[in-house]
């Protein structure tokens, strides 16, 4: 990520597997080095290059240093490295719980300051307040944001406020963006959700239905380890339903809309694959099913790979088109919303938006979408923004 350090500009290095929690800050002038870390050079090959760039001897010792700096840290792909990826993987194999990777990160890991946390986000005054328990509406699906409490509390308040509106569901089925890439298409996990509200239970017969009818398609679920736009979800339900008894199943989406818009369309296949297979395994147990979607909208500004800094007239802009984006949302045009997405070359790098496209081919034809908040939070000082916003579907 593009960063300044008093007042340098830098590169920020993180892994979102978790493999490594190390986050190293590194000079712009070196990226043209990592670049040429490929396998294919030898340190002298490397010391050759770049002090032709630099018009300078560069010592071995300094290119070293450097590749003592990044193994130690786990940034170079080496036996070590895989080692530790093994041994990672291994460990989360073995645990009977997804564990709440980022409390204490991202939001309090003490229950009574989460639960406040969530309280003043509610009353914030553009939050949607608690939810009054008396109207029963039918909830059929929510789209929520996954980005940062910090961020969109007050956006995520009205989706679960509409939610805890409505008539009570035994199954959460949570649609996620799985950032860092995922094998296939889905990832279905297959593990209890810890949180500091308490562990959210899987549906094991809807997840051992569907995984008979998938014949063993979108089982790998190491990449649901550190990924948070599940965990966010599950806050909020679990502060919404202490004591009403549900269970979820937890499903990782593909991050890149060029899976869906394929040549061979294997993406759209691959959701209607898993559409057919939920709707018949959940119709056959007979849950009273809500499907959530933690997804964000526009990603906009240098951050993202955009020229900058963003005027405050191209945000405006933005949430424009994400407007009309919602207006196929709302109708339940799954064919129109792929249309704008991908005429547009996916430019405003929609996060989230295979997770959509699962949600809007599994609703019924008789859901109706209201939009109940939509906004957008600066990222860094150059003006970077993402949007997002909280719409319910409804009986």
């Amino acid at each position: 990520m593009p960063w300044t350090d008093n007042g340098k500009p830098v590169i920020l290095a993180r892994d979102p597997l978790g493999i490594t929690e190390r986050v190293l800050v590194i000079p712009r002038e070196l990226l043209f080095l990592l670049s040429r870390m490929d396998g294919s050079r030898t340190v002298l090959d490397l010391q050759a290059e770049i002090s032709k760039l630099e018009g300078r001897i560069v010592f071995r010792e300094e290119l070293e240093r450097l590749l003592l700096t990044l193994d130690e840290a786990g940034f170079l792909e080496n036996d070590a490295f895989r080692a530790r990826v093994k041994a990672v993987e291994e460990e989360f194999r073995r645990s009977s719980t997804r564990s709440a990777y980022h409390a204490g990160r991202s939001y309090p890991e003490n229950p009574v300051e989460l639960q406040a946390w969530l309280d003043d986000f509610y009353r914030h005054p553009q939050g949607a307040g608690r939810p009054n328990p008396s109207d029963k509406r039918r909830v059929r699906a929510l789209v929520a944001p996954h980005i940062d409490f910090r961020l969109g509390g007050p956006v995520y308040s009205h989706a679960y406020r509409a939610l805890g509106e409505s008539s009570g569901a035994d199954l959460f089925v949570i649609f996620g963006t799985g950032h860092q890439g995922l094998p296939d298409f889905f990832s279905i996990a297959s593990k209890d959700f810890e949180t500091p509200l308490g562990t959210a239970q899987l549906d094991r017969a809807v997840y051992e239905g569907l995984r008979n009818r998938l014949g063993g398609r979108f089982q790998e679920d190491f990449s649901h380890r550190t990924e948070h736009s599940i965990e966010f979800q599950l806050i909020w339900l679990l502060d919404l339903f202490p004591s009403r008894p549900f269970k979820i199943l937890p499903i990782l989406c593909s991050f890149s809309h060029l899976e869906v818009v394929s040549p061979d369309q294997a993406g759209l296949a691959a959701v209607r694959l898993l559409a057919e297979a939920l709707q018949q395994t959940v119709g056959e147990l007979g849950r009273h099913v809500v499907y959530v979607a933690g997804v964000d909208f526009s990603h906009v500004g240098p951050r993202y790979g955009d020229p900058g800094p963003t005027a405050q007239s191209l945000i405006q802009q933005v949430l424009a088109e994400d407007l009309r984006l919602f207006d196929a949302l709302l109708t339940l045009d799954g064919d129109e919303f792929i249309r704008l997405v991908d005429r547009a070359g996916d430019r405003r790098r929609i996060c989230g938006f295979p997770a959509l496209v699962a949600l809007l081919q599994i609703l019924p034809r008789d859901a109706r979408g209201r939009l109940l908040a939509h906004s957008y939070a600066k990222m860094d000082e150059e003006g970077s923004f993402v949007t997002f916003a909280s719409i319910v579907f409804e009986e």
